[in-house]
């Protein structure tokens, strides 16, 4: 999925594969399936009781909103075609954040073939930036899909990324 080398996906294979990456590699240990964010199936079971879908779950508010305000933000959304409902407040920006913390850092990475994020775009808005930003700020691209750590010698390149990155590297 949203890997733009890839003309389907197998949900089956990949859903073994995070159970054990889970399972044996971060060593959690539980009797629930792995349900992914949008998982086809009609519910997750526990204690016999039927459970949402993951997708059905989240709540993307950023403040406590009732019912009815996010039915309205919902249709104002669905009215405007400006994208995802406003569910509260929004979060800082990273500029705002970083005018709040100078010694934050930011690490942006896509992958090459992804077909949400862009290594085009993100090169386009580096150049943009405002020196004082984009001096906190790294951006990486790695030669995959939107998991590009699916594959071996990507996910190694990006772990060694990221404890540079970790360690003050850029």
């Amino acid at each position: 999925m949203f890997d733009m080398r890839l003309t389907a996906e197998p949900p089956v294979a990949f859903s073994a594969a995070v159970e054990r990456y889970l399972r044996r590699d971060l060593r959690y240990v539980t009797a629930l399936p792995y349900v992914g964010l949008w998982d086809t199936r009609e519910c997750t079971c526990q204690n016999g009781k039927a459970e949402p879908r993951v997708g059905e779950r989240l709540n993307d508010a950023t403040a406590s909103m009732s019912e009815a305000e996010v039915a309205e933000a919902v249709k104002a959304a669905a009215a405007s075609g400006d994208g995802p409902p406003k569910l509260g407040p929004p979060l800082p920006a990273v500029d705002e954040a970083v005018a709040i913390n100078p010694r934050l850092r930011v690490l942006v990475v896509a992958g090459r073939f992804d077909s949400l994020a862009s290594c085009a775009g993100n090169d386009e808005q580096q150049r943009r930036l405002p020196v004082s930003l984009s001096a906190a700020m790294t951006f990486s691209c790695y030669d995959g899909g939107h998991m590009f750590y699916r594959d071996e010698h990507v996910r190694s390149q990006f772990t060694d990324a990221v404890a540079s990155f970790k360690n003050g590297g850029r």
